[in-house]
């Protein structure tokens, strides 16, 4: 079976690039855009909760924190 990549993993947060958002509107009506760092706050486990253990968690360290 295979499980998932974040399988045993360090919690994990911070930077993770850049993406284009609308701030606004230009003076002759076209979206204004620009650059926003796009963070995450750390997670232990981003298959949780679920109403039934997930088997491609394993035996997961971070199962336990449900």
């Amino acid at each position: 079976m295979n499980l998932y990549p974040c399988h045993n993993h360090e919690p994990h947060g911070g930077d993770f690039g850049w993406h284009q958002v609308q701030d606004g509107w230009t003076s002759d009506g076209r979206r204004n855009m620009r650059r926003m760092p796009a963070k995450f706050e750390p997670v232990e486990c981003g298959h949780i909760p679920s109403p039934a253990p997930d088997p491609r968690c394993g035996d997961c360290k971070w199962r336990a924190h449900t």
